[in-house]
């Protein structure tokens, strides 16, 4: 199994320029993001995407990040605690 950095290292040398390589940095980092606060990146990407087309006010961006996800994105959140042995 590979590691996310060194896949992502990889896949980052094939973008084609810098800035492509800027794009997938900040598509890889919003998606790790949505990973560690439990959220399901494929759904929660379609849903940001379609708020931002139908002409959500730039003020209300916030509510567009990974943490502040509708329930129905969420696949289990870390708590942080250690479970098992």
């Amino acid at each position: 199994m590979f590691k996310p950095t060194n896949l992502l290292r990889k896949n980052a040398l094939f973008t084609g320029n810098f800035e492509g390589g800027q794009a997938w940095g900040i598509l890889w980092s919003i998606i790790e993001t949505c990973k560690l606060n439990g959220v399901n990146p494929e759904p929660y990407l379609k849903w940001v995407l379609n708020q931002i087309m139908n002409k959500l006010p730039r003020s209300e961006y916030e509510k567009l990040l990974p943490w502040n996800a509708p329930a129905e994105f969420l696949v289990g959140r870390w708590t942080g605690r250690k479970t098992g042995p």
